[in-house]
């Protein structure tokens, strides 16, 4: 039993004395069940220091994971992703510093580490794969655009030295993406197919625009078998489309180049001053512009001249004089002033003289028909000439930089033209220019301008 608490008196006030509790005090059973009950407080905070380190670990390794994928995010504006498994392990490291300065924890500490420990193989692996992948991506790209400007080459090259040359680096390409795994056999077979029919059709689409005539021939022989049905139709109904409209235009300036020599024999013929070569020429068929039948009716009217012996001898020296040069704007101009002070010496109105100012006015504005037909003419043959001989237009920004050049240099070309310029010399000088111009260019990058050779 436990003692009971005894008071003892004394001099001094009396003092209440308690015995130390003991084994004794409580009874065996009663004191281990204190023991237990210690335990398990100290069991049940040494849990809870657990749950609290389990907590911190689960929220540092949340923020390792969001930054782990924030550094991924940021790889991809990367260009070089050679260097993407570089940086990851750079910033990874870096985050992991970063986290770990705010954990007090030697457990959460070890935890976290060997989270990271964990975790950092397989995403610098997924890095690397994705990195190889765009690697991929980038050349399999190049390799499409390089497809792309060798099928033009090839289908405009103007030796077959050149094509195969164009075919051959394609292939060779294909085949080295195929060996370091880039592509596999059936897509190597596959490009390889698109290619060729993409050369074909570039070909024919070639020709359309510069040799009609071949391109009837090669598909005749079968040459464009090769191309598919739809698009082979398709370009040579443009192309008849193109021969169409191309002889209307042709059809349309020989009309009006007739009209303005109908007009011009006319004016001859009522005078009677048509050349007898002129008229047996043109009585044989050999005049381009006035055909036998005309011929007949200008000889009638040239044998019998409307105004007849009519009018001033002095008009009738003016103008022999004027037929016996050509037609020239200088001459008009000499010729009109002359009649205009002998109408003022007259003093009265004339047929004759009406006849022939009216025929300076029509050979006027012939001569200015001719003379704009003529220019136009030049141009035409200029802009052909330089484009035959210009190099074909490579795609992307430089093409774009190569097409406003062209257009800058053919807009010179045609204002030289119509300064009464030799269309041939124009032409020339201005690929002169530009070969001078290339010439000042690095080697390197005239190895590229010279591909489109």
């Amino acid at each position: 039993m436990p003692k009971i608490p005894q008071i003892v008196a004394s001099g001094q006030a009396p003092v209440l004395q308690l015995p130390r509790p003991g084994p004794q005090s409580y009874g065996a059973h009663g004191f281990r069940a204190l023991t237990d009950f210690g335990e398990r407080l100290g069991e049940l905070a040494t849990r809870l220091e657990q749950h609290r380190d389990k907590q911190e670990l689960v929220k540092i390794a949340g923020r390792y994971e969001i930054g782990v994928a924030g550094i991924k995010d940021q790889l991809v504006a990367e260009p070089d992703v050679i260097k993407h498994p570089q940086l990851f392990t750079q910033r990874t490291q870096e985050l992991q510093q970063n986290l770990e300065k705010g954990i007090e924890s030697g457990n959460v500490m070890a935890a976290f580490r060997e989270h990271v420990g964990r975790e950092f193989p397989k995403n610098l692996v997924d890095v690397q794969t994705n990195a190889t992948k765009r690697m991929a991506q980038r050349e399999l790209a190049g390799l499409k655009d390089l497809g792309d400007q060798l099928s033009t080459e090839a289908a405009t090259a103007p030796q077959p030295r050149k094509r195969d040359e164009a075919i051959a680096t394609y292939r060779g390409l294909l085949d080295d993406a195929l060996e370091i795994g880039l592509i596999n056999q059936l897509d190597h077979q596959r490009e390889a197919q698109a290619f060729h029919e993409k050369t074909v059709e570039k070909n024919m689409d070639f020709l359309r625009r510069t040799d009609r005539p071949r391109l009837y021939e090669m598909d005749r022989q079968g040459a464009f078998a090769a191309a598919d049905p739809i698009t082979r139709l398709r370009i040579l109904e443009a192309a008849r489309v193109d021969e169409d409209q191309e002889l209307a235009r042709q059809h349309s300036s020989f009309k009006q180049a007739q009209d303005a020599v109908e007009r011009h024999w006319a004016g001859l013929a009522n005078q009677g001053l048509i050349p007898q070569s002129s008229l047996e020429a043109a009585l044989k068929g050999q005049d381009p512009f006035i055909p036998a039948d005309k011929a007949r009716e200008y000889q009638r009217i040239n044998e019998s001249p409307v105004i007849g012996g009519a009018g001033s001898t002095a008009i009738r020296g003016l103008m022999q004089d004027y037929h016996s040069g050509p037609s020239t704007t200088a001459n008009i101009i000499k010729t009109r002033k002359a009649l205009n002070k002998l109408a003022r010496d007259m003093g009265r109105p004339d047929p004759l003289l009406d006849k022939a100012l009216n025929e300076l006015q029509t050979d006027e504005r012939t001569m200015r028909g001719i003379n704009a037909a003529e220019v136009q003419a030049g141009i035409k043959f200029a802009e052909d000439e330089y484009k035959r001989q210009a190099p074909a237009v490579l795609p992307g920004k430089l093409g774009t930089l190569q097409k406003n050049k062209e257009a800058a240099e053919l807009a010179d070309i045609r204002n030289q033209i119509r300064k009464k310029r030799d269309p041939a010399k124009v032409v020339e000088e201005m690929l002169r220019k530009r070969h001078g111009e290339v010439q000042k260019i690095p080697d390197r990058n005239r190895e590229i301008l010279d591909l489109t050779k």
